[in-house]
């Protein structure tokens, strides 16, 4: 994640893999809110491990309502092949559960790919859904 630069300035490996908080907003942030930002991820990190390390309940449902991928046209990236398929959901261990011509695969690592495959899906993180 980047504040200042935009996303454009990156080479083309990056820019499949990161964002820009410049270019998702009309005017650039000043030192403090860049500071808040920072303080807020942070404190959100450290919240989330706690619950991670507590087993919390709750966080199943949570990464549910927050997958982007859900019944989308996906790709990962496993280093030794790219696995095509569809987003089915994040399990209960935090696998992404990705349906696929051998039947479901549950992916615990990976990249997952922000090109689509061909110009007729709509890019990962947008709100439209086939």
């Amino acid at each position: 994640m980047n504040v200042a630069t935009t996303i454009d300035d990156a080479p083309a490996e990056v820019r499949r893999l990161a964002v820009s908080l410049s270019d998702l907003q009309s005017a650039p942030a000043s030192p403090g809110q860049v500071e808040h930002l920072f303080r807020a991820i942070l404190q959100g990190f450290a919240t989330d491990i706690e619950r991670l390390a507590h087993d919390d309940p709750d966080l199943p449902a949570r990464w549910g309502a927050l997958d982007t991928l859900l019944d989308r046209p996906i790709r990962v990236d496993l280093g030794t092949r790219i696995l095509p398929g569809s987003g089915r959901g994040i399990d209960h261990e935090g696998a992404l559960c990705l349906a696929t011509d051998e039947g479901v695969v549950r992916v615990f690592g990976g990249r997952v790919l922000r090109d689509p495959p061909d110009a007729s899906s709509p890019p990962i993180g947008s709100s439209a859904r086939r």
